[in-house]
């Protein structure tokens, strides 16, 4: 079946303000609030979307002293359910002080923190 061009574009229209509530309802959170001193930016570095989920992503200030090399720029991530209009996490991405480790922390539930290695840029193998 073809969709007339004018259902594609009214679509797209949704897609777009689907996406710009899923904007403000992350700057509404209190995660948000707990972190806004944080942000390069006040607007998102970028929104995607998946089959159940929006994430709105922020970099957030890389701080003076820290002596961090590493590759990754520290980010913000709010995730909301699609269909329910909520949000469901909020993380902090970041390097570690040696820049080997990337620490992932959720600002909705303190006790999810891990770090993972941050893998090597020119390997061989």
């Amino acid at each position: 079946m073809n969709i007339p061009e004018s259902q594609g574009e009214n679509e797209q229209i949704v897609n777009c303000l689907e996406l710009r509530d899923a904007v403000i309802l992350a700057k509404r959170s209190d995660a948000y609030r707990s972190i806004r001193n944080q942000l390069a930016d006040f607007k998102p570095y970028d929104v995607w979307e998946d089959e159940d989920h929006i994430v709105v992503e922020f970099i957030l200030k890389e701080y003076e002293g820290m002596g961090i090399k590493a590759s990754i720029e520290s980010l913000a991530l709010f995730i909301l359910a699609k269909q329910q209009h909520i949000l469901v996490d909020a993380r902090i991405v970041k390097p570690d002080r040696e820049g080997t480790n990337i620490e992932v922390k959720s600002l909705l539930f303190p006790i999810v923190n891990f770090a993972v290695p941050i893998p090597p840029l020119n390997s061989d193998a």
